[in-house]
């Protein structure tokens, strides 16, 4: 009787940890977030009517679907893309300069756009030729770090109340926001709405089906301008006979973006599911653009993460498996065995 109430107890206990106290922790720890928003709402007219998204959505989607292929490709000819950026045509897959040249000119390899069709939401793409520091969010962060940043301030009676070390982080971010509210691609509003969807049309007559694109393949395209992930010998740009020069990378970003082989271990999967699709969410006022990646492209990112991260996860969850088992059938052999050597004491 006296093991069973220990038993009661024990598991009391082990239910408040992980039921109460443990969620409570992590929430305090990971302040909650609205889900990640795969209609990017807020680059619509209205982004609280439902109706007004989805109607938007549906008009860039039906002017993509019924955009002229070839009237695309002489876009993205005569708009000078190919003066930047590679893609998987015969007919334009030679304008682009050498890697080398280009990571010269610009600091950075700008992304290859065989694929971009597959992997970026289309809506986030046609907002993006238009207008690359709205969609990416990038516009706002001068403004978003200015409020964040004023509320802190004005919480601890002004600047004169602060520690040093805190007026000059505040310093900091607030000299990165001006320097850094821009991006390397150039707008281009000027661009006609039936040209914008021709280009768009070229892109996904070009793309391969999203499943057949690898989860590392994406990340090298969305992620590798800034980040590395040294455990699957990604370097900068992602390209390994050209990487890119982190000083470079430091230069214009004012810090050097951490690698990504741990990511998943150190932030989760459900944060970077929200972070990716809109870091402003965790980090208020940080430089760390909106990447702009479909569902299911962020899903095989993430996924690849993970790999890199625990690449022995799925080997460990079969061991696992087989351990719960052998510890259940000891479990029973030992409770047998106790209530025989209790009989036979009791006798």
């Amino acid at each position: 009787m006296k093991e069973r109430k220990i038993l009661i107890v024990l598991a009391a206990i082990v239910v408040i940890i992980y039921v109460g106290i443990e969620p409570l922790a992590h929430s305090a720890l990971n302040p909650s977030v609205k889900p990640a928003d795969f209609t990017m709402s807020d680059l619509q007219s209205n982004p609280a009517n439902e109706a007004v998204v989805k109607a938007e959505r549906e008009k860039v989607l039906l002017g993509i679907e019924n955009g002229n292929v070839e009237a695309g490709r002489t876009v993205f000819i005569d708009s000078g893309c190919g003066s930047c950026h590679g893609i998987n045509d015969a007919r334009v897959a030679n304008i682009a300069p050498p890697a080398a040249q280009r990571i010269d000119t610009y600091g950075l390899l700008p992304p290859d756009l065989s694929n971009v069709a597959a992997i970026y939401d289309e809506v986030f793409l046609a907002s993006f030729i238009r207008d690359p520091e709205n969609a990416t969010l990038i516009s706002n962060h001068a403004q978003v770090q200015k409020i964040a940043f004023d509320k802190q301030r004005a919480s601890k009676g002004g600047d004169e109340n602060l520690t040093a070390a805190y007026q000059k982080t505040l310093q900091g971010f607030d000299e990165k926001a001006r320097d850094i509210t821009r991006v390397k691609m150039s707008a281009y509003g000027w661009i006609e709405e039936s040209q914008l969807y021709d280009l768009l049309a070229f892109f996904r007559n070009v793309s391969l089906p999203i499943e057949a694109i690898s989860g590392e393949d994406i990340t090298i395209n969305a992620c590798a301008r800034c980040h590395t992930v040294d455990y699957r010998g990604i370097p900068l740009d992602g390209d390994e006979e050209q990487p890119g020069d982190p000083e470079r990378v430091k230069e214009y970003l004012k810090t050097l973006p951490p690698d990504l082989s741990m990511i998943v271990k150190s932030k989760g999967k459900d944060y970077l599911a929200t972070f990716i699709n809109d870091p402003q969410k965790h980090l208020t006022g940080t430089l760390m653009p909106r990447v702009g990646l479909n569902k299911k492209a962020q899903e095989k990112v993430i996924n690849y993460l993970e790999q890199v991260a625990d690449p022995k996860k799925d080997e460990r969850n079969r061991l696992g498996i087989y351990f719960i088992i052998y510890g259940a059938i000891l479990s029973v052999l030992a409770y047998f065995w106790k209530r025989n050597e209790f009989e036979e004491i009791g006798k």
